[in-house]
């Protein structure tokens, strides 16, 4: 992945906004090289990386409210909406939910480069994609990268 547009940041960004601890389980969702899986071991007591870049549908190896105390995403999904609802239904209730993604973009090359679906998300798409799969507390923040 390239370090232009994730990088340390990125893994301080979410440890921080998702209050992680070193009790906490994270599931990063699309893990792809597993950058932000690595990066968050060290602040966590376990990691978990899902991917399957060629699904169409994303269903979780795991049961309902189990003891995922945090659910990050890092989304190349067909259906962001239905990937939420997903992770929704495996974060304990009190956890987190939280998406590392582009912004609105034009380089078309990271669909063939990154296996992009989207070429990034405006706020508002997130926020209708959050909606939709009926999840509350929402908010939404830049890191300022590209």
């Amino acid at each position: 992945m390239r370090s232009s547009f994730y990088n340390a940041d990125i893994i301080d960004a979410l440890a921080e906004r998702g209050r992680v601890s070193s009790t906490s389980t994270v599931v990063d969702v699309g893990t792809g090289t597993g950058f932000i899986a690595a990066g968050l071991a060290g602040w966590v007591a376990h990691v978990i990386g899902v991917d399957n870049s060629t699904a169409t549908r994303w269903d979780l190896p795991m049961t309902a409210s189990t003891s995922r105390s945090r659910t990050w995403c890092c989304t190349n999904a067909p259906d962001p909406v239905e990937m939420l609802a997903e992770m929704a239904r495996v974060v304990r209730p009190g956890g987190v939910i939280a998406i590392a993604d582009e912004i609105e973009h034009h380089y078309e090359w990271m669909r063939t480069e990154q296996a992009d679906l989207w070429l990034g998300f405006t706020p508002r798409a997130v926020r209708t994609f959050f909606d939709q799969a009926r999840l509350v507390e929402y908010s939404y923040s830049s890191l300022s990268m590209q």
